[in-house]
């Protein structure tokens, strides 16, 4: 076994080489067993029945061989394994061929979703579903990406389209995590002069209680470049502690910053900026140049879309507000055509 010993090094270095996995490949379940145990050999075993089945024994009958596959299991992790590189090749299906594609969907539509539904994987059924759709039904897909771009609701969308509403859901939230994904890759540091500004997100206010004394809202800081892109962060608090790290991770030395009263913008010019105020307490909304108009604009804009979804999970709002910063940021551009880039990216 000193081809075994070898790989087993290259394994703890972490430096496992091409002719180490052809070796691996090969190995028999005695070998298996004794470099990483019976647990993992009768995994290793199981998932080669299943993967030779298909190669012995010709299928006809998709619930016969859901049956085999599952008999086969002997281990629930297993079913497990072969799920996760079902998505897998899923998720990556574009760089397979077209004859390819549509074996992988075909068996994939009638051979493990239908177990996935039966074992009760809801979410792993879901995003199967939602990926063979991608492929499938083009038309179908396409119409749902014109819509969400249109900023069309997923009940609206639904009875244009046709499809499930979960399947819409699904695909909206999708997109909104790929957007935010190519949102935060994008963020850079600039110089320039900048607007910065806080306002705080949630249920309708309660009487008497506004501004930074409202209870129960997610506070959100923003920040907008002037003639460029507002950036805008979920925070804590809106303390000198949590809103200086992020504008002095985004604003570089020298720019010039506009902002309101608010205290924790003291210290802005110790810290290299030209620091410009408007004090709204005293009714004070603009003095020339020096006004928080612009990132202003953008909070009305983002309440306004917000409010038509009648409030949205807690969980789910960093993806909405991304969202809310990608449409702001490209007003003028066509969106179908920008999320396609961002679709292709990620």
């Amino acid at each position: 076994m000193p081809k075994i010993r070898q790989i087993n090094k290259h394994i703890i270095k972490g430096k496992i080489t091409e002719k180490d996995y052809y070796v691996l490949s090969k190995m028999t379940y005695e070998e298996v067993s004794e470099m990483f145990g019976d647990e993992s050999a009768n995994i290793v075993s199981s998932i080669t029945k299943i993967s030779n089945l298909k190669q012995t024994f010709k299928i006809n009958n998709p619930e016969k061989y859901r049956r085999i596959i599952v008999g086969l299991s002997e281990n629930p992790s297993t079913l497990f394994i072969k799920f996760a590189d079902r998505l897998h090749n899923l998720r990556t299906l574009k760089v397979h061929d077209e004859e390819h594609q549509k074996y992988i969907i075909d068996e994939t539509a009638n051979i493990f979703i239908p177990i996935a539904h039966r074992l009760g994987m809801k979410k792993m059924k879901s995003e199967m579903e939602d990926l063979c759709l991608q492929y499938t039904a083009k038309d179908e897909y396409n119409k749902i990406l014109r819509c969400f771009c249109t900023d069309i609701t997923a009940t609206a969308c639904t009875e244009i389209v046709g499809v499930n509403r979960n399947t819409v859901n699904s695909w909206y939230n999708d997109f909104r995590h790929k957007i935010m994904i190519s949102v935060l890759a994008e963020t850079r540091s600039e110089c320039g002069e900048f607007e910065v500004d806080e306002s705080y997100f949630g249920a309708h206010r309660v009487r008497g209680k506004r501004g930074r004394s409202a209870a129960g809202k997610t506070p959100v800081f923003g920040l907008l470049k002037r003639g460029g892109k507002v950036i805008v962060r979920i925070v804590p608090d809106c303390t000198r502690e949590s809103l200086m790290p992020i504008i002095q991770g985004l604003v570089l030395e020298g720019s010039t910053i506009h902002s309101d009263g608010w205290k924790a913008y003291d210290g802005l010019i110790l810290n290299g900026y030209d620091h410009y105020r408007v004090f709204h307490s005293e009714n004070e909304f603009a003095r020339g140049k020096c006004h928080v108009n612009g990132i202003e604009n953008f909070w009305s804009f983002a309440k306004r879309r917000l409010a038509k979804f009648n409030g949205c999970d807690s969980d789910k709002f960093v993806i909405h507000l991304m969202e809310c910063e990608w449409r702001y940021n490209h007003r003028n551009d066509d969106l179908y055509k920008e999320l396609c880039k961002i679709l292709k990216r990620y």
